[in-house]
């Protein structure tokens, strides 16, 4: 299986003679040169189908030596600031200690005097990575040193679609488990396939390819290889300047075997994540980062409202907000059209108040927006059907109705797939494209659906790219779509007595739904056991909720009766003691 190759250590090496370009780095030369004179014994040959690349050619490209208890193994890695590298989350498995050589292009048995040697110092995992589907395999490094001399390569924020051709660089197999290694950095050219095309390949091996987060690629007789993983995919420019990230080596089945696509991380879909890093970890930190002081206006308050919507009334537009390349997850364009009572409105004209199309007939008030923000850019993906007259521009988490009356991200909609309209009848995908929009929306109705250019959509986001939650990979009963607008209950609740006042913090994005959104996503980054335990009271917080909402008479009897019971049985109690 494409990935890593694990080498076991034997002994100690003789300290390597030749110099370094910076003191202090001695020992980690020595080991990873000790550990490559390991690998070496196994004999060597080229990447499958590769080529001899240019010494000059890929100076951001790093070699990681990952020691465990276990032994050690090599990785690629990519440096995408000046002490920051990216590989896949798999790279780090078990790690105590990973040292890093960038500018790493030939392996001699002695340093050549370009290559940069650090000690990575911290770690940040995804906390999506799930070890067994290879999912969200993406890993950030933090090095105790910046690497001032190499540029490092800039990330194309743009999705990457099919039949483009890219170039995979590393040191990986000939063929796969041969222990067969190059000399000199290897560059290969592959080119994407569409996503049904893949997971039509891997048809009975378990795998199976997310349309947005990860992507496949292959060319006759040309692959990644073991030993590849964590390496850049890139978009050649006409320099070394004008080069773009695009993937990173993830994994796959074999090596070169049309049958078998090597698979890959889309860094697109990554780009909040990495921004969090770049902000937050390096000591370099990029120019878009927002301020270390203090905000002086923490929250975003005074959304756009109708003239009878709650809270008060107010025709002004909404704050302004500066321009950001933060990119939200979760949210429709301000592109798409919404039908109202009024006529068809263009999303980023909504108020709180208005009243949509849900669905069927059915119109229902906008009581809030789970996020608002005129100019947060982020990537939408286009799904264009045979019956309606513009795409529906969402982005992959937010979910959307299909056959079956079933809500899905869509990042899980492909081309034939069927979607809901909003008389119930079905259209078909003949295209699934990405665009980047200033501009996000998220209105929520208390259903829970609105439809948007035609049609039904969700409110709301689903993660884990599911329809339902998952835990160690078996799928529960709870679908996405029920568990937000369960959790959504008491915000319903509270607007309509008219006390929901709506507050949005620097992102646009609701006080009330901000801190649900925060513990999801922490309960979902932790081991199976602690989701398990977690899950009993959450989910019968989550059914009261619900209860309450969907049957509020009932309760409340219930309720009264669970209160004279109480009280009748403290009363019997003091009759006996008496």
């Amino acid at each position: 299986m494409k990935g890593i190759s694990l080498f076991l250590a034997a002994g100690m090496a003789a300290i390597v003679g030749a110099a370094v370009n910076e003191p202090g780095r001695e020992h980690i030369m020595e080991r990873l040169y000790k550990h490559l004179g390991e690998r070496r014994s196994a004999g060597r040959k080229l990447v499958v189908g590769g080529t001899n690349a240019d010494p000059t050619r890929f100076p951001y490209y790093a070699i990681l030596d990952v020691e465990t208890p276990a032994g050690f193994f090599f990785c690629g890695a990519v440096l995408v600031n000046d002490d920051i590298l990216l590989t896949t989350a798999e790279c780090t498995t078990g790690f105590t200690s990973i040292f890093a050589a960038v500018n790493f292009t030939v392996e001699a048995e002695t340093p050549t005097g370009f290559e940069y040697f650090r000690e990575v110092t911290n770690v940040f995992v995804h906390p999506e990575f799930n070890a067994t589907n290879n999912r969200n395999d993406l890993a950030v490094l933090k090095l105790e040193l910046p690497v001032n001399q190499v540029a490092p390569i800039s990330i194309r924020a743009q999705r990457v679609g099919n039949g483009v051709e890219v170039t995979a660089v590393g040191f990986g197999e000939l063929a796969a488990n041969t222990n067969n290694f190059p000399d000199i950095l290897q560059e290969v050219e592959i080119v994407t396939i569409p996503t049904q095309d893949c997971n039509a390949r891997y048809a009975g091996t378990g795998v199976t390819v997310l349309n947005q987060r990860q992507v496949c690629a292959l060319a006759p007789g040309r692959d990644t290889c073991n030993g590849d993983a964590g390496g850049p995919v890139v978009m050649k420019g006409a320099t070394v300047a004008d080069d773009q990230l695009v993937f990173l080596t993830s994994f796959g089945i074999g090596c070169a075997d049309e049958n078998r696509p090597g698979i890959y991380v889309r860094l697109h879909h990554f780009a909040q994540f990495v921004d969090d890093a770049l902000c937050d970890f390096s000591d370099f930190r990029p120019i878009f980062c927002p301020s270390l002081a203090p905000s002086s206006s923490p929250t975003i308050t005074g959304m756009p409202t109708s003239p009878t919507s709650s809270p008060a009334p107010s025709d002004s537009p909404a704050p302004s907000m500066s321009p950001t390349r933060r990119r939200t997850r979760f949210c429709f364009s301000g592109e798409n059209i919404v039908e109202t009572e009024q006529g068809p409105m263009q999303m980023d004209q909504l108020k709180i108040g208005d009243r949509v199309l849900a669905a069927g007939d059915n119109y229902e008030a906008v009581y809030s927006f789970g996020h608002y923000h005129e100019s947060m850019e982020g990537e939408f993906l286009q799904l264009f059907t045979d019956s309606t007259k513009s795409p529906l521009e969402m982005t992959e988490d937010h979910m959307v109705f299909v056959q079956g009356d079933r809500a899905i991200p869509a990042s899980a909609v492909n081309a034939g797939d069927k979607l809901v309209l909003a008389n119930g009848e079905l259209t078909t995908v003949n295209d699934v494209k990405s665009v980047v929009r200033e501009g996000a929306y998220a209105p929520f109705t208390k259903s829970g659906t609105i439809t948007v250019n035609g049609v039904k959509a969700s409110s709301f986001v689903a993660f884990q790219g599911e329809e339902y939650m998952k835990i160690a990979g078996i799928e529960t009963p709870f679908s996405y779509q029920w568990l937000a607008h369960s959790f959504e209950s008491f915000h319903r609740f509270m607007s309509g007595l008219g006390m929901g006042s709506e507050s949005y913090n620097e992102e646009g994005v609701s006080n009330w739904v901000y801190l649900p959104l925060k513990a999801t996503q922490w309960l979902l980054s932790q081991n199976a056991l602690v989701i398990a335990l977690l899950m009993v009271p959450w989910a019968t917080i989550l059914f009261s909720m619900f209860a309450m909402e969907q049957y509020p008479r009932t309760m409340l009897l219930l309720g009264a009766f669970a209160f004279v019971y109480n009280r009748m049985t403290v009363r019997v109690n003091k009759i006996k003691q008496m």
